[in-house]
C-alpha cells in the first residue's frame, strides 16, 4: 500500500466492512479517531472493485443531502491562483494516453487534499489495464503537514518531518509531479466526452492537457486586507513562515540577552480561531518570562466554531501562561516605529492601531486572521472573457454531493478550495480532517466516471478535533460525548494519530523512527 491504513480488517468482506463501521460509530474512541470506515471499504475496493463498490454504497447510504440551489452561486469575480512559475519542467502531455484509454488526470495542489487523492488514484485497480496518468501540480517542491508546523517552534520536529519533497514521497507511485504556479484552466462546462476536456496553463506557458481535472489548491491567508500588514506582520500559513517566525524569534531573543535591562519581547497574533490560539500558546511557551504575549480576536472569545471543552481548555493554557487576550477588537492598520532602550540601541517596533483608536505595540506581529479560497481564473479557448466556475460567498468552488463542480462534470474540488456541504446541506469547516475524508471520495468518483460506475456521495464523519498548546500540552475533543483530553496524554495521542494520518508508509517509519529515537523527556519538555 502506498499510504497508510490499518492492517486489520483487510481481509474481511464487504458486509463485515460495513458492520464493523457500525461498531465504529456505536462506541467512538481512539479506533474511531484514527479510521474513518470509508478507508476500509476502499481497501476491498482496491482488491475488487465490484465488492468495493458494494462496500462503499452501504457505508453511503445515509439520506441524500440537500439539491445546491443557484442563490448561493456568487456574483463576485474569480479568485486567482499564482500568477508567475517558480519552476516546471519541460512537459507536454500528447493525446496518446487518451486515445489509447489511459485517462489524463491532472490535480492541482498539493495539501491534504491534492497530495492524497493523487496517491489514493495510484493505489485503486484500473481494469482492461486502464492506468491513468497522474499528475500533481503545486508551487512549493514540499508537501506541508501544516497541523505539525507549530512544533517547529519549540523544536519538538524537524523540517523534513513536517515538510517532505513530494519527489520522495511519490517516488513509489506513478504520480508524475510539476513544481509550477497556474495560471488558468480551460474547462468546457456540460462536458460528458471522457477525453480532451481541457487543459491548465503555467505562469510560464507550458500546458498541461487533462481529461479530469481535480482542484486543491487550498486557501491563502489574506494580509493585503489591513493597511501595513503585508509589510510588518508575518503569516503562519507555510514552512517558510514558520522558519521565519523562528529566526525572528531567535533574533529577539538573542537581541533581549544583550540589553541591559532586559527588556521584554512584544508579541502580537491576530486572529482568534484554533491556529491563533496554538500559535500563541506555543510562543508564550517558548518565551516564558522573558515575553509578552498578545492575542487580537474580533469576536467575544476565542475558538468560537469548537467545542466548549477544547476551547475552556485553550483558555486555561492561555491564562497559565500569561497571554493577553484583546477580545472584541479589529486591526485598522499596522505601522513601524522605533525606540531606543538606555544603551541608545535602536528597537524597531510595529504599532497596531484598532478600531477603537487605542494602539498596541510589539516586536513581532503574526497574522492568523483572513483565508481566501484559490481558485484559478478560467478560460475558454477561442473566446474572449474570462469564464468563472462557480463561487460560493466566500470564494470556494462550488460543489456537488459527488465532489464534482457544479456544471462541470469532469471537474473535481475539495479542501480549502471547495464549498463541500454534509448530508444536511450544512458546508463543512476547512480542516485538514475534511480534505483528507474527502480525498478517498474524489479518488473513488474520478474512477467511477472513467469506468462508468456509479459515484458515490461524500459522507463526512466527524473523527474528533486536535489542537496543540505546547510542547507536552495539547487538546483532544474526542468525537463521543462532551470528552476533551488535555496535557500529555492528549498529545500522545495527536502524535500518534498525525503519524498515522503521514502521506505514506514510509515517510511514516521515518519520522516514528525520529520521533523514537529521540529521548521521550527531550521530546515532552522541548
Amino acid at each position: 500500500m502506498r499510504y497508510p491504513l490499518l492492517r486489520a480488517g483487510l481481509e474481511q468482506s464487504s458486509s463485515a466492512q460495513a458492520s464493523s463501521s457500525t461498531r465504529l460509530r456505536q462506541h467512538g474512541g481512539a479506533g474511531a479517531l484514527l479510521l474513518p470506515p470509508f478507508q476500509r471499504c476502499l481497501t476491498v475496493a482496491r482488491r475488487d472493485p465490484q465488492a468495493g463498490s458494494r462496500a462503499l454504497r452501504l457505508n453511503s447510504s445515509r439520506s441524500c443531502r440537500r439539491s445546491r440551489t443557484n442563490s448561493r452561486i456568487s456574483s463576485r469575480g474569480i479568485s486567482s491562483g499564482a500568477v508567475r512559475a517558480e519552476s516546471a519542467p519541460e512537459f507536454s502531455s500528447t493525446e496518446k494516453d487518451s486515445k489509447a484509454g489511459n485517462p489524463r488526470i491532472c490535480v492541482l495542489g498539493g495539501g491534504f487534499g491534492g497530495l492524497y487523492t493523487a496517491l489514493r488514484l495510484d493505489g485503486l485497480t484500473w481494469p482492461d489495464g486502464r492506468s491513468p496518468q497522474v499528475t500533481l501540480v503545486d508551487q512549493s517542491d514540499k508537501f506541508v503537514f501544516k497541523p505539525l508546523l507549530y512544533e517547529l517552534l519549540n523544536g519538538g520536529v524537524q523540517p523534513w518531518e513536517v515538510a517532505p519533497r513530494f519527489t520522495e514521497l511519490l517516488a513509489p507511485t506513478k504520480v508524475n509531479f510539476i513544481q509550477a504556479k497556474v495560471e488558468s484552466i480551460d474547462a468546457s462546462a456540460e462536458t460528458t466526452e471522457d477525453d480532451q476536456a481541457g487543459s491548465i496553463t503555467l505562469a510560464n506557458g507550458h500546458v498541461v492537457e487533462y481529461d479530469w481535472l481535480i482542484l486543491a489548491l487550498g486557501a491563502v491567508t489574506r494580509t493585503d486586507v489591513v493597511p501595513g500588514a503585508m509589510e510588518h506582520a508575518i503569516p503562519f500559513a507555510t514552512l517558510e513562515d514558520a522558519l521565519k517566525v523562528d529566526q525572528q524569534l531567535r533574533l529577539l531573543e538573542s537581541a533581549a540577552l544583550r540589553s541591559t535591562p532586559q527588556i521584554p519581547i512584544q508579541v502580537s497574533i491576530v486572529g482568534g480561531g484554533v491556529a491563533g490560539v496554538e500559535l500563541a500558546a506555543t510562543v508564550a511557551e517558548r518565551l516564558g518570562p522573558r515575553g509578552i504575549v498578545q492575542l487580537i480576536v474580533s469576536g467575544d472569545t476565542v475558538m468560537t466554531e469548537s467545542p466548549e471543552g477544547q476551547r475552556e481548555e485553550a483558555l486555561k493554557v492561555l491564562k497559565s501562561r500569561g497571554v493577553n487576550l484583546v477580545c472584541g477588537e479589529r486591526v485598522k492598520e499596522l505601522h513601524e516605529t522605533s525606540s531606543y532602550s538606555d544603551d541608545a540601541e535602536p528597537r524597531k517596533l510595529v504599532e497596531i492601531e484598532l478600531e477603537d483608536s487605542s494602539v498596541v505595540t510589539s516586536d513581532l506581529v503574526l497574522w492568523t486572521a483572513g483565508q481566501s479560497p484559490v481558485v484559478p481564473t478560467t478560460v475558454r479557448a477561442g473566446e474572449v472573457g474570462t469564464y468563472g466556475l462557480p463561487l460560493a460567498d466566500k470564494g470556494e468552488a462550488v460543489t456537488d454531493q459527488f465532489l464534482r463542480v457544479v456544471r462541470y462534470p469532469n471537474v473535481f474540488a475539495l479542501g480549502d478550495a471547495a464549498c463541500v456541504e454534509d448530508a444536511d446541506g450544512v458546508p463543512l469547516p476547512a480542516t485538514a480532517q475534511v480534505a483528507f475524508q474527502a480525498a478517498d471520495y474524489a479518488a473513488w468518483n474520478v474512477w467511477a466516471s472513467v469506468n462508468k460506475r456509479p459515484l458515490l456521495p461524500f459522507r463526512y464523519q466527524h473523527l474528533g478535533d486536535m489542537m496543540a498548546l505546547g510542547a507536552a500540552d495539547a487538546a483532544v475533543a474526542l468525537p463521543v460525548g462532551d470528552i476533551t483530553l488535555s496535557g500529555p496524554s492528549a498529545t500522545l495521542l495527536r502524535r500518534a494519530a498525525y503519524l498515522y494520518r503521514q502521506p505514506t508508509p514510509q515517510h511514516a517509519a521515518k519520522v516514528a523512527f525520529s520521533w523514537l529515537t529521540r529521548p521521550l523527556a527531550d521530546v515532552l519538555s522541548s
